[in-house]
């Protein structure tokens, strides 16, 4: 009877988390280049181990190191993002860029490079093009992209060269940086639309075909009514779980009560 117990609360344990990240994902619709998440899981196989079982980790959402039962069960074992590209939506704003293809932008942070196809930049007080939360967005050669003041209309091309000018004059003042994880395993969220690159070589150049598209961002990919559906279902086999370990429950007490009037 505790086996079932077991399987139904590890059962309610991921439904809880998948809600979590359901409900992140949608919080997240309007984000630009926001990018959504899934959920891994694995099977946990019962271990013949003595002294070690599932009861002093029965809360926890990740797997217990071992467990002494006689049944197997899931556990969630990280997180996926999707990468898919969103939509988009014309700005009209000639800071802000898309990348159409696969790739990212890179900004520098205080921690390091930073990847992200949140494109919603603007000029600094220091004429430095940077990203929404203040971060130079970088150039070819890993230098800030800085627009001379009064020069002119700022020009992106679809391979990201940035130009200024007017039609007589145009001044080139460097090439975006534009780079692909052909492993995107490689990468971690690390807040505000952006990436960080956790283990692997220096990343690639974009290919040609990922091209900029001046005047527009990239909208999270969230599909709100996808995630809505994947709610209530999420929510309505948590309501099955939460039943299941009741009955069990219940069965509990009526055999102890059962073994008491006989006794």
């Amino acid at each position: 009877m505790q086996e079932s117990l077991y399987i139904a609360a590890s059962g309610g344990m991921i439904q809880q988390r998948k809600l979590e990240t359901l409900a992140n994902n949608l919080a997240n619709v309007s984000t630009t280049g926001f990018k959504k998440d899934g959920l891994v899981f694995k099977e946990i196989l019962p271990t013949l181990n003595p002294d070690l079982d599932f009861e002093s980790t029965r809360t926890a959402l990740l797997e217990p190191k071992y467990s002494q039962r006689s049944v197997g069960y899931a556990a969630v074992n990280g997180f996926a993002t999707h990468y898919k590209q969103g939509a988009l939506l014309s700005t009209g704003n000639p800071l802000d860029v898309a990348l159409e293809g696969d790739g990212f932008f890179a900004v520098q942070t205080q921690e390091g490079v930073r990847y992200t196809r949140k494109g919603n930049f603007h000029l600094d007080e220091e004429n430095r093009i940077v990203s929404a939360s203040g971060q130079p967005l970088l150039s070819e050669s890993d230098q800030d992209l800085v627009v001379p003041p009064n020069s002119g209309e700022v020009t992106i091309d679809p391979q990201g060269a940035i130009t200024v000018g007017n039609a007589t004059q145009t001044v080139t003042i460097g090439q975006l940086k534009r780079v692909q994880f052909r492993d995107k395993s490689q990468l971690q969220k690390d807040g505000d639309s952006l990436f960080r690159q956790v283990w692997g070589d220096t990343p690639e150049k974009a290919s040609p075909t990922t091209t900029v598209k001046q005047g527009f961002t990239e909208s999270s990919n969230v599909s709100v009514v996808e995630e809505m559906t994947k709610m209530i279902q999420t929510t309505r086999t948590f309501e099955a779980m939460q039943k299941l370990i009741q009955a069990v429950d219940d069965a509990n007490g009526l055999s102890v009560n059962s073994i008491a009037r006989v006794a």
